[in-house]
């Protein structure tokens, strides 16, 4: 078992929501600190504390990169980001764990136990997104994303490598509302990066058209079907994106979903 009383947990909100949790898991045992909501205080008190934990909500200014510079500067500090988002592409990069709204105190208890004794958490009563890429048969996500865009000839050295392997995985994994490429996919990318959406766009329509002009007609064929006897022609982006998912899904098919849904406690719902 975890010895709760020698976890720091720092709770970075000061709002009522913020109170009822640090509360919550005072009473459970912990030993939680609280700061405000604002990006430059968080840093500061986790330097100054090194908590454990750390829960904020994704309504905190400038999620992805308070994130990514926290766990560069502490790299062993997990945190756990409230969300009531329906895709999170971009802060899984970065959290340990996503805990989607609406949510009880108790769930923030069930994900601090998974994290903490993983050994514990086989009955967890939660619905969350962990920031791996588990639920396929053949392979990881990752795995036959990468096997793809190799056949395809888009290769790491490309800039915009990781953000169609990212658009891709979106487009698995999310559901039709979220799969709009303008208007959520380069978004996402581009604060999950630190970049532009013109860039995002740019640099995947770059790698696209020179991994074509390469690829073999074989396996063009194979994956894009008909389109890819289209001559003086490579495919957009949005092309690309959703004509490499559907043939990634038809080859290793899901066995389960990648955030898994349960009921609820009876705790009240709240969102920091």
């Amino acid at each position: 078992m975890c010895k709760k009383d020698v976890i720091k947990i720092l709770v970075g909100s000061l709002n009522q929501a913020g109170m009822k949790v640090a509360d919550y898991l005072k009473k459970q045992g912990y030993n939680v600190a609280q700061s405000d909501y604002n990006p430059l205080e968080i840093q500061l008190e986790v330097l100054k504390s090194k908590p454990d934990f750390l829960i904020i909500s994704e309504i905190t200014e400038f999620p992805y990169e308070l994130c990514k510079n926290l766990k560069g500067a502490c790299p062993k500090l997990k945190i756990i980001m409230l969300s009531d988002r329906k895709t999170n592409n971009g802060l899984a990069k970065y959290a340990d764990m996503i805990i989607k709204s609406p949510l009880s105190c108790a769930d923030i208890k069930n994900a601090l136990r998974a994290l903490q004794c993983p050994d514990d958490s086989a009955d967890l009563n939660i619905t969350i997104t962990r920031s791996s890429d588990e639920g396929y048969t053949n392979g990881d996500i990752q795995s036959a994303i990468s096997t793809v865009m190799k056949r395809l000839c888009i290769t790491p050295n490309y800039n915009g490598y990781g953000y169609i392997k990212e658009a891709i995985k979106m487009a698995l994994t999310t559901d039709k509302a979220n799969r709009r490429v303008t208007k959520v996919i380069y978004p996402e990318i581009a604060a999950a990066h630190g970049v532009t959406t013109v860039s995002v766009e740019r640099n995947m329509r770059t790698a696209i058209r020179i991994g074509w002009e390469k690829a073999h007609d074989k396996d063009k064929a194979e994956i894009f079907g008909n389109f890819a006897i289209r001559p003086d022609h490579y495919p957009t982006n949005s092309e690309f994106i959703f004509v490499a998912a559907e043939y990634i899904n038809s080859k290793y098919p899901a066995e389960k979903a990648l955030s898994a849904t349960a009921e609820h406690t009876s705790e009240s719902n709240l969102f920091i």
